[in-house]
């Protein structure tokens, strides 16, 4: 296997198993976000909470285990797929995703919660004194952090794109 081929090669099978485990959790979640008790005769949707907790912090998972947000986007992407598929009627009118309020809520939280888990950035993995002494070495050369900004020059809108 080549260079080129292998740097790209494991990360787009990592991308595709992501997708595949955020199939597996829409399976799971779509059955699990039914379920509720009564609690003092007030039902509480405890499906539902648990449900969104696990897709969020599945995304957010699988954007630490690509080390991008590509990991959190392809396992969105297949539990979106999965979630959609099990809202649709099938041929026998059986339904997985009813027209209720707590579906409602789990497919319009599950969409906003699991794009924002999946647009959301990766944290900066360095420690606050490897900040302090990267910092520390940025302004021993006697540059300021502001001078070296202004000192990369800016391109136009166009400039080196192809003609």
């Amino acid at each position: 296997m080549s260079a080129t081929r292998s740097a790209w090669f494991r990360p787009a099978w990592l991308a595709l198993g992501c997708a595949v485990g955020g199939g597996a959790v829409g399976v799971a979640a779509g059955f699990v976000q039914a379920q509720r008790s009564t609690v003092l005769g007030i039902p509480t949707p405890w499906g539902l909470v648990l449900a969104l907790a696990v897709v969020v912090a599945t995304v957010r998972g699988a954007s630490w285990l690509l080390r991008s947000r590509v990991g959190g986007v392809a396992f969105f992407v297949g539990w979106l797929v999965v979630t959609v598929v099990l809202s649709a009627e099938s041929g026998s009118g059986d339904l997985v995703l009813s027209s209720g309020p707590r579906q409602f809520g789990y497919l319009f939280g599950g969409v906003v919660l699991g794009a924002a888990a999946a647009a959301y950035p990766l944290l900066d993995r360095r420690t606050t004194s490897q900040r302090a002494a990267n910092s520390a070495a940025d302004g021993a050369d006697g540059a300021d952090s502001a001078d070296s900004a202004a000192a990369v020059p800016l391109r136009t809108a166009g400039e080196g794109l192809p003609r």
